[in-house]
């Protein structure tokens, strides 16, 4: 085979970077999963592995030119076929490019170590269970009304009939004080899709089903919530309904603390961002740390980058002539 240059090399890898950045955002909601610092630095882990393989399947294709032939066997089910002539005059790092690109993830038997790789780098770069502990987090964290949301809550109560003043000396785990923090964590939210920031206009614009469907929800759950506060029923009975509107109440709170935690991942692209935007709801001690790299993903992510390096030394002393 010809020798190859360094622009087919750099062609090939483009096609394989740009392939693994679509596999590792795959699904589009990948990236607000996690925080850009989490997604960012384990792709850049990952396209670093799927380079090294890149760059080892090429240097094998061109010393041993015959593997091409055993390759599009295996990908075409036909032992001993001929090589198309398109593929036959493809360079090593075109066919090396092909392969990573197409043929691995394609084949049942190979496709299982593809997604193998694809799933380790996901897991260390904690997608997509980072906004589910960043929302659990919130939910657990005290909750503290803030005068703008206590002015908004009352005048809500002024809306729809209700005492204001019993809502703000209930205990957080009362069915008042729950129904009053995820009507104002709501507000929050209508108030973040007018936000300066407009990275965060525009996920929220992408949410909007969503988030229609969670104001949906409050609207309704805010008319039950009246119509018990405005009735007499006997205690039996209402206990009932209070329970059935504390599931409902539960519920919603967790789908937005969801949607809130995709936000802020996806827009804040620093902790101190994020905390800023988590105390702003109302919820106390921001994200508290926990989102931080930790020293296990950074010494991880250093493994990594040796690993990558020992092998792109081991395959250079492999394509070095013998003398």
């Amino acid at each position: 085979m010809e020798s190859i240059s360094l622009i087919e090399w750099s062609v090939g890898g483009v096609f394989v970077a740009v392939n693994a950045y679509r596999r590792y955002n795959t699904p589009a909601s990948n990236r607000a999963s996690t925080t850009f610092q989490n997604f960012s630095l384990y792709f850049f882990f990952y396209l670093l592995a799927v380079l090294t393989l890149y760059v080892f399947f090429g240097a094998v294709l061109d010393s041993s030119p015959e593997t091409i032939g055993w390759l599009y066997a295996l990908s075409s089910g036909q032992v001993g076929s001929n090589v198309p002539l398109a593929i036959d005059k493809l360079s090593a790092p075109m066919v090396s490019a092909l392969f990573l690109t197409t043929l691995l993830p394609s084949l049942p038997w190979l496709s299982r170590y593809d997604q193998a790789l694809l799933n380790t780098f996901w897991d260390r770069g904690n997608i997509p269970t980072h906004v589910y502990k960043m929302a659990a987090s919130m939910r657990r964290a005290r909750f503290n009304f803030s005068p703008i949301q206590n002015k908004q809550l009352r005048k809500n109560c002024k809306k729809l009939n209700i005492d204001f003043t019993p809502l703000m000396t209930s205990t957080s785990a009362s069915l008042d004080f729950r129904w009053a923090r995820v009507n104002a964590i709501l507000s929050g939210l209508e108030e973040w899709k007018q936000d300066d920031s407009g990275r965060m206009r525009r996920f929220l614009m992408t949410k909007r089903t969503a988030l229609n469907d969670l104001f949906k929800q409050r609207d309704e759950i805010n008319e039950e919530f009246a119509q018990l506060k405005a009735e007499q029923l006997d205690s039996k009975v209402l206990h009932k309904i209070e329970r059935f509107l504390d599931k409902s109440i539960a519920q919603l709170f967790l789908d937005a603390s969801i949607i809130i935690g995709q936000a802020i991942c996806m827009t804040e692209l620093s902790e101190s961002g994020r905390s800023a935007r988590v105390t702003q709801l109302g919820f106390e001690g921001g994200t508290q740390g926990f989102d931080r790299l930790s020293p296990q993903q950074m010494l991880s992510g250093l493994f990594a980058i040796f690993i990558t390096f020992l092998s792109l030394s081991i395959i250079e002393q492999f394509m070095k002539p013998v003398d």
